[in-house]
């Protein structure tokens, strides 16, 4: 699914973009920045839409004035290939979304010392999509 290029700058818990439900996403909420969004340094608030409860999804991310970020190095969100589960109970998904899309980012992204073409492998695989405006 696309992002939508902006939200609202209060950052809603959840919003609708009129075809999709976009719910905030517990590493990376707007309202306890700055101690958050460990994995997207950068971002002030992002946001997560599946169509299932497995399989993949869609992790948008933007700056403090509710405009998506496009450049990875930068905070953008990802496209997961696997979606992170809507609740900590859910153990397999939660199992799956970290194997396959934090394990690789922690290995090729989380050391600051790693150079950057080797993180930039991870995001080749996990962009951070595309994003199309949506009428609120």
């Amino acid at each position: 699914p696309k992002c939508p290029c902006h939200v609202l700058a209060s950052f809603p818990k959840v919003f609708n973009d009129g075809s999709k439900i976009w719910k905030t996403d517990p590493g990376c909420i707007a309202s306890q920045h700055p101690n958050t969004c460990k994995y997207h340094k950068g971002a002030h608030g992002c946001y997560r839409f599946a169509y299932k409860s497995t399989g993949p999804g869609a992790q948008c991310c933007y700056n403090k004035n509710g405009v998506w970020i496009k450049d990875p190095h930068r905070g953008a969100g990802t496209l997961d290939r696997e979606r992170a589960p809507d609740s900590f109970f859910d153990l397999s998904q939660l199992a799956a979304h970290h194997h396959h899309d934090v394990v690789p980012w922690e290995n090729c992204c989380k050391d600051p010392a790693v150079p950057r073409d080797v993180c930039q492998l991870y995001f080749d695989k996990r962009p951070p999509g595309v994003c199309e405006k949506y009428t609120f």
